[in-house]
């Protein structure tokens, strides 16, 4: 991974080898499989799914939306749900946004927000850096188009780019 522009988090502890109290396991994470240490630029604390931070930062990321969204007169629900329940009875199914009254009238508009990090899995070659992008559009679109057009709901995603690997 490239880190050119990038700088030390320095609220991040770093493991001091020379400490004789210092163990290496408390700077280490391996809830995705393989042991990783920690780096100092914060790239796996906030993609790591342990203790909440990748959907901490997805559920920010959203309520920032939502207000921004609040802020220019739409009526705009966070987590609606049993949206699909005439569709489907039991469809626990719940899109980040609902916008109400688009501007123009029409359709009232879903909106699924995912945040993906430029290192991710789906990313297999270094010449295509949209590769995490397209493969999340397409998961959210299975998840959601039918069953929006089904409603008349329009579907739209909105994607942010994180500069860590997402899983």
């Amino acid at each position: 991974m490239c880190r050119r522009n990038s700088t030390y988090n320095t609220s991040i502890p770093i493991f001091d080898s020379h400490g004789t109290s210092d163990n290496l396991q408390n700077y280490q994470c391996s809830y995705d499989g393989p042991i990783k240490t920690i780096d100092r630029f914060g790239y796996h604390i906030t993609g790591c799914k342990k203790d909440g931070n990748a959907i901490c930062l997805h559920d920010n990321v959203v309520h920032i939306v939502v207000t921004l969204f609040r802020s220019i007169g739409l009526s705009v629900a966070l987590e609606p749900m049993h949206l699909f329940s005439d569709f489907e009875p039991d469809d626990n199914r719940r899109p980040d946004i609902l916008i109400r009254n688009p501007y123009g009238g029409g359709r009232q508009i879903i909106i699924d927000v995912a945040v993906t990090g430029i290192d991710g899995t789906a990313r297999t070659n270094n010449n295509k850096p949209n590769q995490p992008i397209i493969a999340r559009r397409k998961q959210k679109t299975r998840k959601y188009e039918p069953t929006a057009e089904a409603n008349h709901l329009y579907l739209s995603q909105l994607f942010f780019l994180i500069p860590a690997k997402w899983k």
